[in-house]
């Protein structure tokens, strides 16, 4: 039985967390047929990891920004803004990286928005999940 993911608490210890995303990474593929709620429970899982005041471990780090990278739809700015929320709460500057590659080839004016209100927000500190509390 899947894990209703919005309904998990806030506070969970990090092991919790690895559990879940591995959980879910075992449950939804990068083609989904609904991206918009698969982005949905991601950042409520990104959410949670951030919660626990630790960067999420390297192994699993990789396999989330490969999942999102291989998701995106770059011309869905729901999608995009979601992505780019789960980017910044994780930490995953690989995948920030490649979104922010993306932008020139983009038509969605949506989406671009999106990608450059990321930028400002954060794109200096993407690496850093905690830097706003520094």
């Amino acid at each position: 039985m899947k894990t209703d993911y919005f309904l998990l608490p806030d506070g969970m210890e990090v092991d919790e967390v690895a559990h879940y995303f591995d959980e879910f990474l075992s449950l939804y593929h990068s083609d989904e047929e609904d991206k918009h709620h698969c982005v949905e429970e991601l950042l409520q899982l990104a959410e949670r990891q951030w919660h626990t005041y630790e960067v999420i471990r390297p192994s699993l780090k990789e396999r989330v920004e490969k999942f999102l990278i291989d998701l995106i739809d770059y011309e869905d700015p729901y999608v995009v803004g979601y992505a780019m929320s789960i980017i910044g709460t994780l930490g995953l500057d690989h995948a920030f990286e490649e979104i922010v590659r993306q932008k020139p080839f983009l038509k969605n004016q949506g989406a671009i928005d999106k990608i450059d209100k990321a930028i400002k927000e954060f794109g200096a500190t993407v690496s850093d999940p905690y830097s706003s509390l520094r």
